[in-house]
């Protein structure tokens, strides 16, 4: 008997085509899932990441814990422009929001509702909890 032969994933779901027309495997089907924090950036940054991913041809969930900047006048805020851009690429934004740490653990500072890790660590709790929401 003949042995069925798997078919190519369908363009732009698991690969995507390079200028010279070949094909990238393994680019993320819509079920795949990025997920990362990016804390105090701006637009330029967002749009080198979520620009560049998008381009390869994933077109999976992009989950992105934020944080807003200080404007000059000392205002948290996460821009407009950001925030637009992100809900263009169809990112979901989650807000982070810093709190004081329970023990001495520097400079860096924690993340709610995480007060006992720094936020470098708090980092995989909270991927944890967004991705169970």
């Amino acid at each position: 008997p003949l042995e069925e032969q798997p078919k190519p994933p369908e363009s732009g779901r698991d690969t995507a085509k390079k200028d010279d027309g070949s094909q990238i495997k393994g680019t993320g089907g819509q079920n795949a899932t990025v997920i990362g924090m990016a804390t105090n950036y701006g637009l330029h940054t967002f749009k080198r990441f979520v620009g560049s991913l998008r381009k390869t041809g994933y077109e999976g969930h992009i989950i992105l814990g934020v944080s807003p900047k200080k404007d000059s006048e000392g205002h948290t805020k996460l821009q407009d422009s950001i925030k637009e851009y992100l809900s263009s690429r169809n990112v979901t934004m989650k807000h982070i929001e810093y709190v004081t740490c329970e023990h001495n653990l520097g400079t860096e500072g924690c993340a709610h509702p995480y007060p006992d890790l720094k936020n470098r660590w708090s980092r995989f709790p909270l991927s944890r909890d967004w991705l169970e929401e």
